[in-house]
């Protein structure tokens, strides 16, 4: 983006800081290990418990019912 704040007739209007910042940890996270999806549950689940232990709440996701 353009010290304007617009964007050029190249840019597509996903290419900010954010989002950029967005994939490279999601790479990063990724890359830990191995881009494998069991490993990469495991460490997710693995961090929520350590949350729990520490009092955080750790919300679970609940598909929309008719699924």
């Amino acid at each position: 983006m353009s010290s304007d704040g617009l964007r050029s007739e190249n840019e597509s209007p996903f290419d900010d800081e954010i989002v950029a910042e967005v994939r490279a940890i999601r790479r990063e996270l990724g890359a830990a290990v191995g881009f494998d999806l069991d490993r990469m549950y495991e460490q997710l689940k693995a961090v929520e418990a350590e949350e729990r232990q520490t009092g955080r709440a750790v919300l679970a996701v609940v598909p929309p019912s008719g699924r």
